[in-house]
């Protein structure tokens, strides 16, 4: 299936994360959108939309295109991904950036995290983003790139069950280490409110 990535950035996360994907895939061309890109979707079988979120939106460029092409993209298969410092606010950012249809028609959906770095951001980027940390209630979440849902992404693109790594073991008690154990001699929990469904 050859499939077309469709990408905008504001400071280079996007780009970094369509190109991971793009090599995932396999087979797919790489666009960055902006005023003067035309891109011939006829040529594609599928379609993957992929932008930085700001302030609840999606940059300028790309909410252009989505407006001008939503009839070809919904002739498409179509998946959509954002970057976000913030993770878990991905669901709530898809309705304000993409219209209802490309959504329902989206197969996949997904956030690949984000990185910010302040010292690079734009002077108005840099004095919203103080005010929002000031009135934020907790810190904010470490942003980071999730290589593992780029992984994700790319396995249901292509059909492909997708295993998520087992998680790591958690650490030994000091006890564990020093060879004793968490159990009683009659192999009970040792925990004085009992086992399981305590």
């Amino acid at each position: 299936m050859k499939t077309l990535i469709l990408y905008t950035t504001l400071y280079g996360a996007t780009k970094a994360c369509a190109e991971e994907l793009a090599g995932l895939l396999g087979e797919a061309d790489l666009l960055a959108v902006s005023k003067k890109a035309r891109p011939d979707l006829s040529a594609y079988d599928g379609v993957i939309v992929g932008s930085p979120v700001y302030m609840n939106a999606l940059p300028k460029p790309m909410k252009q295109f989505l407006d001008a092409y939503e009839f070809d993209l919904l002739e498409k298969k179509l998946g959509i991904f954002l970057c976000c410092s913030n993770a878990k606010r991905f669901e709530k950012y898809l309705p304000y950036c993409f219209s209802f249809d490309l959504l329902e028609k989206a197969e996949v959906k997904e956030c690949f995290g984000g990185i910010l770095e302040e010292d690079k951001l734009r002077f108005w980027h840099r004095m919203i983003t103080k005010a929002i940390r000031k009135q934020a209630s907790a810190p904010p979440p470490e942003a980071v790139i999730l290589h593992e849902n780029i992984k994700k992404f790319a396995a249901l693109w292509k059909g492909e069950p997708y295993f998520p790594p087992e998680p790591e073991p958690a650490p030994a008690s000091p006890a564990e280490e020093a060879g004793g154990s968490s159990q009683t001699e009659e192999g009970g929990s040792s925990s004085p409110t009992g086992g399981e469904g305590a």
